[in-house]
């Protein structure tokens, strides 16, 4: 039976339109998420609008048939305009529900043409801890984008959060006028990524195959907020007293670097850098370590991902994320970031540990349950309920001048 909220007088049942607004499908954890989002409301019989400032990207492939796709075809990401003028006459002659925009840029857009049309069912869903974020590559741009949330995301009802600690850290970014921020993680499936396991790896490296050699694994954009490069020097300090092996999944600009990087550190023979790979699993499952050597995260998906296929982890003790998916440590080695010791220190008890399957573990086994897709869902209708029961009462309420 369809849900219901009621608002003062104002009862709306479950959103049956729903708009989501990227900015593309080429591999970011956010915008995996969104394709997920997207057909599982759809599988709910739900009417799923799919706009995209630039249909690009892996994830295109995924999109289930029925999620309708709206391509901007934005050929420069700089020039805000063209999706401004196609939100504006999309929200007027679609009126969708609720709009759900992940990430930062296309909350921004879509704040504005909210504002410009009257429509106040925009949900920003926020995927990583800005204040930390902008402190990284492209600094000053990512500063007057952390700015611009501060100020734009206060004339929202509703933001979605995918942990609680970038929950706390857009709620200071926004401050005392700070809408309700409501925590929703995302979601996996675990059945569909465990059978993905068993697939033979698409990613042509050898080491997975009758090896003698432990081989620790990472995945993510190629990007300094990932910390490649302090996972090559952690490495390289392991390889020096223990045999093994490191695979670097993904692409991003900063391959030439980290690639010249390994060579410095005399370590090229035993680091593979295969690309970007559509099912890491059957990769994870292959290896012995996996390794999330990041600066700033939201929640990592790929983290939880990793968890899912029963293989060990070692991350870092990033902001947000790893320590909230690893209940303070419980079911995983925390380190500080940026510590090439710790770090190395970290991998070489891992590969040691007689805990060659953590997933056997009850306790384990019901932390990663939380992250559902079933349960993503639920937390993403709830919100929208919310967002437009609230929009719905308040223009209800409204004494005419």
């Amino acid at each position: 039976k369809p849900q219901s909220i009621m608002i003062g007088t104002a009862m709306l049942h479950t959103p049956c339109h729903i708009a989501i607004f990227v900015e593309d499908l080429k591999g970011g954890g956010a915008e995996k998420i969104a394709v997920t989002l997207a057909n599982a409301l759809a599988a709910r019989g739900i009417k799923v609008d799919l706009i995209m400032q630039r249909a690009v990207g892996h994830f295109l492939a995924e999109i289930a048939p029925g999620v309708q796709k709206f391509d901007i075809g934005m050929t420069d990401s700089r020039n805000p305009l063209p999706a401004l003028i196609f939100l504006t006459g999309y929200l007027r002659s679609h009126n969708p529900d609720v709009l759900l925009a992940h990430m930062e840029k296309p909350s921004l857009l879509a704040i504005t043409a909210g504002l410009i049309t009257g429509y106040k069912k925009i949900i920003p869903c926020v995927h990583t801890d800005l204040a930390t974020y902008a402190k990284l590559e492209h600094r000053i741009r990512r500063t007057i984008l952390k700015h611009l949330v501060g100020f734009f995301y206060r004339f929202v009802n509703r933001i979605i959060a995918v942990s609680a600690g970038t929950s706390a850290s857009t709620r200071a970014l926004i401050g005392a006028q700070a809408p309700p921020i409501h925590i929703v993680y995302n979601g996996f499936d675990l059945a569909g990524l465990q059978r993905r396991a068993t697939e033979p790896p698409e990613c042509g490296v050898p080491w997975f195959k009758d090896k003698d050699t432990p081989v620790i694994i990472a995945c993510g954009r190629l990007v300094e907020q990932k910390g490649f490069d302090v996972l090559l020097q952690a490495f390289a300090l392991l390889r020096a007293k223990t045999p093994a092996r490191l695979v670097i999944l993904g692409e991003g600009p900063m391959r030439g670097d980290l690639m010249r990087l390994a060579h410095i550190l005399k370590i090229e023979t035993d680091v593979a850098m295969p690309g970007f790979v559509s099912n890491p699993a059957a990769c994870f499952v292959r290896s012995d370590l996996f390794v999330l050597s990041s600066r700033v995260e939201g929640l990592s998906n790929v983290l939880i991902e990793a968890m899912m296929t029963g293989i060990p982890v070692v991350c870092t003790d990033c902001p947000t994320g790893p320590r909230e998916v690893l209940q303070g440590g419980k079911f995983g080695r925390l380190v500080p970031v940026d510590d090439v010791a710790a770090l190395a220190e970290a991998m070489r008890a891992a590969l040691l540990s007689k805990n060659t399957n953590p997933a056997r573990d009850s306790a384990y086994r019901e932390n990663l349950e939380i992250f559902s897709v079933g349960n993503m869902v639920a937390g993403y209708l709830d919100v929208a309920r919310q967002a437009a029961a609230l929009t719905l009462y308040t223009a209800s309420t409204q004494k005419p001048a």
